[in-house]
């Protein structure tokens, strides 16, 4: 058994921030974080949260790419 990728947040009422998205390197690039974050928005909705937030470092540009794809 091996871990490929999670993703982490926290909910506080009806907001959710991202506190950390990772895919091991040799499973990027392959979806598997669009599948986390879009199982993670399905359930923030059922749960009622109706802002999501999250910060990355300005030089990580595939991070922002990523997010920005996800908007």
């Amino acid at each position: 058994q091996e871990l490929i990728g999670y993703i982490l947040w926290r909910e506080i009422v009806d907001e959710a921030e991202i506190l950390t998205l990772i895919i091991a390197p040799l499973y990027q690039r392959s979806g598997l974080a669009s599948l986390l974050l879009n199982d993670m928005c399905n359930r923030l909705k059922k749960n009622g949260i109706l802002k999501l937030f999250l910060e990355t470092a300005e030089d990580n540009l595939s991070s922002k790419a990523f997010y920005t794809k996800h908007k």
